[in-house]
């Protein structure tokens, strides 16, 4: 037997289903994504005497976008990783003063649309900007980056260009010139390109 309600009942009982659907559609897509770091790279590249360039990583770091589009990257400075045991001591000491700053932290909004669960294959670029706070100071960083999906249902968020982190900004210039005496060199730059590879995956709802 077909159910019959007056008027005014049906569209309560309509508007009511129309919100528990909304609920959950809004759920699922709201949330948010945990960095995989076994699947993920943060580099950056110290240029010294002018030619000579050279590749160093940090090994533990974390990151996390939440539902309302707060990203945040979280480094451990003492995981400064350049192949070179005495210069990985000198930079923690030096350069991060590990001790005292144990973790530099970047900070951004990015549009929720730009971090929503995609398709495979589905491809994004866009201009960012965040606050990175280093050895006690903040400053801004711009950076332009690529976003796309994987099949697995993760999602891949990488440098398109290298971010340029001026180190002089930071006051480091005074320990850039220390490294720079202590390792003969004629120079080392103070201008800092990071590139990055950060894989996602997307929370549980």
């Amino acid at each position: 037997m077909p159910l019959w309600l007056p008027g005014t009942q049906q569209v309560i009982l309509m508007r009511f289903l129309s919100a528990i659907i909304l609920m959950f559609a809004t759920s699922s897509s709201l949330a948010g994504w945990t960095l995989d770091p076994s699947r993920s790279e943060l580099s950056f590249v110290a240029t010294k005497d002018a030619h000579v360039a050279d590749n160093h990583y940090f090994l533990d770091f974390s990151a996390s976008v939440n539902d309302k589009g707060k990203a945040e990257l979280i480094i451990k400075t003492a995981s400064v990783e350049t192949n070179i045991d005495m210069r990985d001591k000198r930079l923690r000491s030096i350069l991060f003063n590990v001790d005292e700053f144990p973790e530099a932290r970047v900070t951004l909004m990015v549009r929720t649309g730009l971090v929503k669960q995609r398709p495979a294959g589905t491809m994004k670029a866009a201009d960012v900007s965040g606050m990175l706070d280093l050895v006690g100071v903040q400053q801004l960083i711009t950076g332009r980056v690529t976003i796309y999906h994987l099949a697995d249902g993760s999602m891949v968020v990488d440098s398109a260009d290298t971010v340029l982190v001026d180190t002089e900004d930071f006051g480091l210039l005074p320990a850039i010139n220390q490294l720079r005496e202590m390792a003969g060199l004629n120079s080392i730059s103070v201008k800092v390109p990071v590139s990055f590879r950060l894989v996602f995956t997307r929370d549980q709802e």
